[in-house]
């Protein structure tokens, strides 16, 4: 402080700084409730559809919450904080992406008018520990065990998740292709439950309708702009294909030291050329040799090898991607072997139709992007593919963040096969049960337990406004369900009215709830502790590795 009274400046002129009487607090609470209003009428089966539209003119339709989020352009560094929550929700358990939003804006919503009763942050934030750490100790008290092999229970956990996409008039058929894709593949493996998605691919094609959709036993390629087969002599269709996998390109290798030939007489050069010729012809000689009909390469295959390849009445596709050949060893059962010469019958794939199959009608416009390499009826596949059809791109893109959202949930029951019902009644089971809580704890947090115990309560309001219901009569005539013992009680949007949800069949993994719930309430307490925001200025100082270029001279 100077001796005029005036306080010394202390920040580089150009610095913005946001603090005193709680307005840093009030505009994080407000950005955070802004983008949980926003996220909000996307909840549920009933939730509306957004509309993003990028500066080139794209245009997205989707209710999505990780899909808007990721579309969203947010400046706001608080909003930012519960994009990268939702984010990290959707990474982990695959759904539950606006449940985190959502709850996060309506906890921040609930301190900001324990804060304007003056109870202090620390308090609140406090309050907001313990009542967490209880959720999930209640949560964990509701849920109830399930084999993760029965197709019936998964199926009915897929559905969920989809319920809420674009594909609601197709639901049964992603239902169906998702929980027969992870089944099948979770017979072969009984752990790693994260590398699963691994070996299920999600192919696109526009065209004709979702409808043609299809769970492809064994894996499509998709060159994309390229050649499939090489060469026209090639098969376009092979059975009981015995298929190589090569990862070296097949053409004549050149030295790896510079050499020089000389030449005394001009058919030399024919008698060079024909050599290598041989050289080449000896290796495919290897292929015919072991019946191989199909070969696939991960990179190039020289014309001169096409075409005796096409001479051997071979299918051959090169240039293929590192993450498609591991796809095909777990689909055929072969193995990926350097070259050729170190190829021996056990490292031969198999499946019964290789294909290549074009899609679109008019034959003259058709271009080689629509044409796809099927590898299909494989014996005992490890790897599979689920091709999805549809009449435009916006269904085609929401199919795919639909189909891999149930394969996520379905994964998450795998790794701890414990399901909780949706409808917003655990949420309100929880909420009551927090509220006797909060009335046994003695300590002065008791308030913020309440705060958290109300702001639970908001998922199932928010199903119910969705639903085009009033949220304050189904929330009053939800509690009296659950002060009876109904606790499986919850909001059914589809028919509009609330009912006991456990014997519908509604039923999500634990885990979903349970991240959502620990993620919501972290950044609602890391945002209830910054009291000051300071906008750096870009040339307002130096960047740390000019610090350390000057530190680090000696003096």
């Amino acid at each position: 402080m100077q001796k005029s009274g005036v306080p010394a400046p202390v920040l580089n002129e150009g610095i913005r700084r946001t603090h005193g009487k709680r307005r840093a607090l009030n505009a994080n609470i407000k950005a955070a409730e802004i983008l949980s209003e926003a996220m909000k009428t996307s909840l549920g089966p009933k939730g509306l559809d957004k509309m993003l539209v990028s500066g080139a003119g794209v245009v997205y339709i989707t209710s999505d919450g990780a899909r808007i989020l990721e579309k969203m352009d947010i400046s706001n560094p608080i909003a930012r904080m519960l994009v990268e929550v939702a984010k990290t929700q959707d990474e982990i358990t695959g759904d539950g992406t606006t449940t985190v939003v959502v709850l996060a804006g309506e906890l921040l919503k609930e301190a900001r008018d324990l804060i304007d009763k003056r109870i202090h942050p620390s308090i609140v934030v406090k309050g907001y520990e313990i009542a967490a750490k209880e959720a999930l100790r209640i949560l964990k008290e509701l849920a109830i065990k399930v084999n993760p092999q029965d197709k019936d229970v998964v199926k009915k956990i897929a559905k969920v998740a989809l319920s809420s996409k674009l594909l609601a008039e197709h639901i049964d058929l992603m239902t169906d292709m998702a929980t027969e894709a992870m089944l099948r593949i979770l017979d072969k493996k009984t752990s790693k439950y994260d590398e699963i998605l691994d070996d299920i691919k999600i192919q696109k094609k526009h065209g004709n309708s979702l409808t043609d959709s299809m769970l492809v036993d064994g894996l499509v390629i998709d060159k994309v702009d390229k050649e499939v087969v090489l060469h026209t002599k090639m098969p376009r269709r092979v059975h009981n294909a015995k298929i190589a996998l090569i990862v070296n390109a097949i053409e004549i290798k050149k030295p790896e030291f510079s050499t020089k030939i000389s030449i005394e007489k001009p058919n030399h050069i024919k008698t060079i050329l024909k050599e290598e010729e041989n050289l080449l012809k000896n290796k495919l000689d290897r292929l015919s040799e072991l019946g191989v009909n199909v070969l696939i390469c991960q990179r190039d295959i020289s014309e001169k090898a096409v075409k005796m390849l096409a001479d051997r009445n071979i299918l051959a596709v090169k240039r293929v991607k590192f993450v498609e050949m591991d796809r095909l060893v777990k689909a055929t059962g072969g193995n990926l072997v350097t070259d050729i010469e170190e190829l021996g019958s056990k490292d031969l794939g198999y499946a019964g139709i290789v294909e290549e199959r074009k899609f679109g009608k008019d034959k003259q416009a058709l271009s080689k992007r629509d044409m796809l390499l099927f590898i299909e009826n494989c014996k005992n596949p490890r790897a599979l593919t689920i091709l999805i059809r549809g009449g435009t791109e916006t269904l085609v893109r929401e199919a795919e963040i639909a189909i891999n959202d149930a394969l996520c949930v379905i994964r998450e029951i795998m790794k701890e096969p414990y399901i909780i019902v949706g409808g917003g009644a655990v949420e309100l089971e929880i909420s009551r049960r927090l509220r006797s809580f909060a009335e046994e704890f003695k300590g002065k947090e008791q308030v913020s337990i309440l705060s958290f115990s109300k702001a639970l309560e908001s998922i199932t309001a928010a199903l119910a406004e969705n639903s085009g219901l009033n949220s304050i009569d189904v929330l009053t005539k939800l509690r009296a369900k659950h002060n009876e013992g109904e606790i499986w009680y919850g909001v059914d949007p589809i028919k509009g009215n609330i009912m006991d949800l456990y014997k519908k069949g509604i039923y999500e993994p634990i885990s979903v709830k349970n991240q959502a719930i620990i993620s919501a309430s972290e950044v609602s307490q890391m945002i209830l502790k910054i009291d000051d925001i300071i906008f750096l200025s870009q040339s307002g100082g130096k960047e740390k590795g000019q610090d350390k270029e000057e530190d680090s001279g000696e003096g």
